[in-house]
């Protein structure tokens, strides 16, 4: 029999892999549109399709409820994928690739000033982030090693850092007991009303000859319904049973699924170093758990 911790790792997996492989659909998505248009677009789809698969709306407890609906959306939809998208402008995929997986330590961190004791990361937690980032960064060198951009990495480091926000408030909404669908999409609209302030200072365009190219068009349903929609309705689910420390630590694994995503899809070559580096990141998840 399944039991609920074992759904919540389930769930916090099938997030990974699908997240590990969006910076190649983003990078994609970047050659037509900007940063804020492939948000939007993504969003705004993912947000439409909640309506769809969970019609029921969602209706307050308290008055008070919507504060953590609506840090959440800022810190994990505009904050976070912003400077991510932003970021990968500036630097290469594999810098935001690692940058961002050191979401988990954030995460830790705002637990250890805003949350509760149960949540606080053990030191087995930061041992094993040890051994996670020194095979991010294996996987992530190249031969022309780790050039460091303080303009397009700096922005990546912004966005593991608000990640842990979200993770905090999230977990405070599903604690109140609201249905995940309706706390996704809340979220969601949250991260939509959000960008509506970047919108004047975006280079928008609307062009239908964008959304006539077929690649283009799965990219933005990739992002949109199964990277959105789908995979955060599952990651939030993990965070519901498993808590916001345990679960986050599974992004260190996001590297790993861009590696093999990359090697399918534009047949980048596995490295010794690459599968070293793979080892060391499975090993630190493994350790982060004990």
């Amino acid at each position: 029999m399944i039991t609920k911790k074992v759904l919540g790792h389930l769930a916090a997996l099938f997030s990974i892999v699908v997240w590990g492989t969006t910076f190649v659909a983003t990078k994609i998505l970047l050659r037509v549109f900007s940063p804020v248009e492939i948000l939007i677009f993504r969003f705004a789809i993912a947000y439409f399709l909640l309506w769809i698969i969970y019609p029921k709306p969602l209706i307050l407890k308290r008055l008070r409820d919507e504060v953590p609906f609506a840090i959440a959306g800022l810190c994990g939809i505009t904050l976070y994928y912003l400077l991510e998208n932003v970021s990968l402008v500036y630097t290469r995929a594999s810098n935001v690739s690692i940058i961002v997986s050191t979401a988990p330590f954030f995460v830790a961190i705002v637990y250890s000033i805003l949350g509760n004791r149960n949540e606080k990361p053990s030191k087995m937690f930061y041992l094993g982030f040890v051994f996670a980032i020194i095979g991010i960064i294996l996987l992530s060198l190249t031969e022309e090693g780790f050039v460091f951009s303080f303009k397009g990495d700096g922005l990546a480091l912004a966005s593991a850092a608000s990640w842990g926000f979200y993770s905090f408030y999230v977990k405070k909404c599903s604690d109140r007991g609201y249905n995940m669908f309706q706390i996704t999409r809340r979220c969601f609209m949250y991260g939509l009303l959000f960008m509506l302030p970047v919108l004047p200072f975006s280079h928008i365009s609307l062009s239908l000859d964008n959304f006539t190219d077929p690649t283009i068009l799965f990219c933005l349903f990739f992002l949109g319904f199964l990277a959105s929609a789908i995979c955060f309705i599952t990651w939030n689910y993990g965070v519901k049973l498993l808590g916001a420390v345990t679960s986050s630590v599974y992004i260190y694994l996001t590297p790993v699924f861009t590696v093999v995503a990359a090697y399918f899809t534009i047949h980048e070559d596995f490295s010794l170093q690459s599968i070293v580096g793979m080892l060391l990141v499975m090993s630190g998840l493994v350790i982060s758990q004990l």
